[in-house]
């Protein structure tokens, strides 16, 4: 009997500590700290001069910096300048940056203005895309001014040039003080300014060329390597934060989570930093919803928060490291109705409006075009898919362009309420679309009066009879990136015009690709489990999937074996 007792204390105290530990995860924690400017030390020796210092002093790994601040490299050494999470500039050996400017409104942190001076030696920025139009990143060298809004790109500065040679998207220079723009730049443009002679010579370089230079230096091949992972590394420490944020509002216990921090905020007071946590907390939660396509249930825990302003600086903070956030807010009329017209002021809501009107095809096409394009990771180039052309009844657009004027937070809030604009269902013109396969409206500004919605959440058209048909192959990999020597696991799924999915994973011939650079394998097939080596590179994955001996749907993503860590570090 002794013993039975004793067995059943140390089932209970195991029982007590599996709760504890349980409900410590369903509680969850805020880890969104403040947004700051950080310098780290990738290798080497990196000094620091702040702006009321007499003398550099070396930085042996990590230090918070500001503007004004000087940062400098020895011979054979890497720095590293992280703006709000957002934005780097990498700092090559023996060069000098100044931090001229580095703002973010914290009410409003998709404004931000970021501007670094280079006073000697090189440096490579990569940057999330704007979202703010009066939001800026500059990098003067020289009486050279490079301004983006959301790419990557190196600039070099030696006693009588200036070069600036963009990698991806679009960078325009101007002179110092000059608000004319010199020059416009895209991929693969390379831009030398003669300060002596004030003269330009703008050049594309060739794709051959341009491998060539990746392979022969280690600069440049290094900075693209971390590229392929910056985007990546964003996105994982986004949704990092959304699962530490503990039970979200659909799950059946959130209630018991909720009563347990309001029995907390009582005993430490309205006032204290434990109700700023738990507005952050909120704004985490609300963001995980909008990840999870529960968007009518984001919609009403915003207007549960009263639209609290330090729930909405956090969800724009985690907006501002979402690249598919504009293509969110295209897919989900109700989301767009809500963040354009009630969150966003005016100038921002048009910005983004005029964003997602303007989205690359490559990204997300509509219905009418006649292709469907497939989304998996990497925003990887995908075989066209042909369309299940299904008849359906024309309707009004939803929303008009973006050269219509976007209604103010007032006139939205008389217009419709919060209840009557969610949906869970994204923005289609007649065809089921998910967050695997989207589709978008012809017109996504937020002009047009949206036809009437009922509580139950149908609206006044007929419902259209869709027969699911297989359209498309979805590749993923987990994870995406890699260290030499471990693995990752493949999965497909055949998604049907309804949006449905299944799992074809067993039935797929998988084939892995060699590096597109450096055109080493960079690991091995197994089924469908991925083993890296230690060549190190990126590799297209590529899986078929043959129903039968006239169809075959391919998707591809890509799998990343970063050695940059090693290379940079003693």
């Amino acid at each position: 009997m002794k013993k039975i007792k004793t067995f059943g204390l140390i089932v209970l105290a195991v029982v007590i500590v599996i709760v504890i530990f349980w409900f410590n995860g369903a509680m969850g924690r805020t880890d969104l700290v403040e947004p700051e400017i950080a310098l780290i030390v990738e290798k080497g020796d990196v000094w620091h001069k702040g702006s009321t210092d007499n003398d550099f002093q070396k930085v042996e790994k990590f230090k918070i910096v500001s503007e004004g601040d000087i940062i400098k490299t020895n011979g054979n050494s890497v720095a590293r300048i992280s703006f709000f999470d957002t934005q780097e500039v990498m700092v090559a050996e023996d060069s000098q940056v100044v931090i001229t400017k580095g703002y973010i409104n914290s009410n409003s942190p998709l404004l931000t203005k970021v501007r670094v001076k280079l006073q000697k030696g090189q440096v490579w920025s990569r940057l999330m895309n704007l979202l703010h139009p009066s939001a800026a990143f500059e990098v003067e060298a020289g009486t050279v001014v490079a301004t983006v809004r959301g790419t990557a790109f190196n600039v070099t500065l030696t006693d009588i040039t200036v070069e600036v040679f963009v990698y991806e998207n679009d960078v325009d220079v101007s002179l110092v003080g000059e608000a004319a723009i010199l020059a416009n730049m895209s991929a693969g443009d390379k831009l030398t300014y003669d300060l002596v002679k004030k003269t330009y010579e703008q050049e594309t370089v060739g794709t051959d060329e341009l491998k060539l230079q990746q392979k022969e230096e280690p600069w440049i091949y290094n900075n693209i390597m971390m590229n392929r992972n910056f985007e990546n590394y964003l996105e994982t420490k986004r949704q990092a934060i959304i699962s530490d944020v503990g039970l979200l509002p659909d799950h059946p216990l959130y209630g018991i989570k909720t009563g347990f921090e309001k029995i907390r905020l009582l005993l430490s007071g309205t006032e204290s930093s434990y109700k700023q946590k738990l507005e952050t907390k909120r704004g985490i939660e609300i963001q995980g919803l909008i990840d999870s396509t529960k968007v009518t249930k984001a919609i009403e825990q915003l207007k549960i928060a009263e639209f609290n302003k330090q729930t909405l600086a956090t969800l724009q903070r985690l907006q501002s490291f979402d690249k598919e956030f504009t293509n969110k807010l295209s897919r989900y009329d109700g989301l767009r109705k809500v963040f354009l017209g009630k969150i966003f002021d005016q100038s921002v809501a048009a910005f983004i409006a005029n964003k997602i009107q303007g989205l690359d095809s490559e990204e997300v096409q509509s219905v009418d075009s006649g292709e469907l394009k497939l989304e998996v990771e990497q925003d990887l180039a995908k075989p066209k898919i042909e369309p299940v052309v299904i008849e359906v009844q024309e309707s009004e657009p939803t929303y008009g362009t973006a050269d219509d004027q976007v209604p103010s937070s007032e006139s939205t809030e008389q217009e419709t309420t919060v209840e009557s604009i969610a949906t869970d269902e994204p923005a289609t013109t007649g065809e089921s679309a998910t967050l695997e396969d989207p589709v978008t409206t012809d017109t996504p500004a937020v002009t047009e009066e949206q036809p009437a919605i009922t509580d139950s959440g149908s609206t006044d058209q007929p419902e259209e009879l869709v027969v699911p048909v297989a359209q498309s192959l979805v590749v993923t990999a987990n994870p995406a990136s890699l260290i030499p020597d471990a693995s990752s696991k493949l999965s497909a799924n055949l998604i049907y015009s309804d949006g449905s999915k299944l799992d074809v994973t067993e039935q797929i011939n998988w084939s892995a690709s060699g590096d597109s650079i450096s055109g080493n394998d960079v690991g091995s097939l197994k089924g469908n489990i991925f083993t890296a080596n230690r060549n190190g590179g990126a590799t297209t994955i590529s899986g078929t999937y043959r129903p039968d001996d006239n169809s075959s749907f391919t998707g591809q993503t890509t799998i990343t074996v970063l050695l940059v860590s090693t290379k940079l570090r003693n």
